[in-house]
């Protein structure tokens, strides 16, 4: 990553308020860019609010269904976009009119696109379009979604293409000056305040010496943090700088180290006081074995130079120093600024 290119670089970064976001926010402060967050009102308190994120950049609040609401963001001088949409979440009691919110939502983003100075998307999308399979999954294995919220990312990929074949055509490129990439990646690791946070939830009943109730403890997944992951975006942006059509793919952003839950968890424990933890399954969930979807990122390690600066031990012990100063009352913020020095000192 060019540490020097994105000072003074106006980004918009939406839906600004979820981890990877927020990580990305921190990461272009960090380098001195100028970013724009787009953010709607949001009951829970998060880690946007408790790191001040909408301090740390122009935080615009409003609708992101209202279509005017984007043409107006239309209107500011920017160089990029990433669509950030949270990959956990959930379509409530009416699925159709989730489909439909999802799908004028990415509208919205392509026409700010399109209307925008911005010259870079970065757009991403989740691990859960390609088809279920025991095998390594490279950018162009079949592509089958685990339901209707990997089906809404899978129809932003597809609205995204139709926006290229119409309007981004790579052949016009010189007239337009616009490309964008997707990044297809399973869900990141690390600080969270969300109720339904692994670590987060772990790091309570640590604190509290409970039992933790686990669903699927012999669950393999791969782990990644999100500081890797929104480095993966930053650098997607910058290729597109340098390379332009060429640069507009589909990358794979994904770890090699699977370990099961109960693995995790117990590496987890194993940086608090108390060492140990109770692990309780859940005995309503059936088939307790489960293997998620396998992800190369040769493509990635290749065109955009990515790789993984913050392996899995890390991850949990700088997770874990967090959650611990979180619940202690004090300024995990510092922690924070710890993990981001110490990430961007590495080549």
């Amino acid at each position: 990553m060019n540490l020097n290119f994105w000072k003074g670089k106006r980004v918009l970064v939406a839906p600004a308020h979820g981890e990877l976001a927020s990580w990305i926010l921190l990461l272009l402060e960090k380098l001195q860019a100028d970013v724009i967050l787009v953010g709607q009102s949001l009951n829970e308190f998060s880690f946007f609010d408790l790191i001040n994120g909408g301090s740390r950049g122009r935080l615009t609040l409003g609708d992101f269904k209202d279509s005017l609401f984007w043409k107006i963001n239309a209107n500011v001088p920017l160089d990029f976009i990433f669509f950030i949409p949270d990959l956990e979440s959930g379509f409530g009691n009416n699925l159709g009119v989730y489909l439909s919110e999802q799908t004028q939502i990415q509208t919205n983003i392509l026409e700010l696109f399109r209307l925008s100075s911005a010259t870079g998307l970065v757009w991403l999308s989740s691990d859960r379009v390609y088809q279920k399979s025991g095998d390594i999954l490279v950018e162009s294995s079949p592509i089958n979604p685990e339901g209707p919220t990997a089906a809404a990312r899978l129809s932003g990929e597809v609205l995204l293409r139709a926006y290229q074949n119409e309007f981004f055509k790579s052949e016009k490129y010189n007239k337009h000056n616009k490309a964008a990439s997707i990044l297809r990646t399973s869900s990141g690791m690390g600080p969270s305040l969300k109720p339904n946070s692994l670590l987060g939830e772990c790091a309570s009943k640590l604190t509290s010496v409970e039992s933790i109730e686990v669903r699927k403890p012999q669950s393999v997944r791969p782990w990644i943090h999100f500081l890797d992951q929104a480095h993966a975006v930053l650098l997607a942006a910058e290729n597109l700088v340098s390379r332009g059509p060429k640069a507009s793919s589909v990358f794979n952003i994904g770890s090699d180290e699977y370990e099961t839950v109960k693995e995790v968890i117990c590496e987890f424990a194993a940086f608090w006081e108390r060492g140990t933890v109770q692990l309780v399954e859940d005995k309503g969930v059936k088939g307790a074995l489960s293997l998620h979807r396998r992800l190369s990122s040769e493509l990635a390690q290749k065109e955009l130079s990515w790789k993984i600066k913050i392996d899995l031990s890390e991850a949990l012990r700088s997770t874990a120093n967090w959650y611990q100063a979180y619940l202690r009352g004090e300024d995990s913020n510092q922690h924070v600024d710890n993990i981001l020095d110490l990430f961007l000192s590495r080549r």
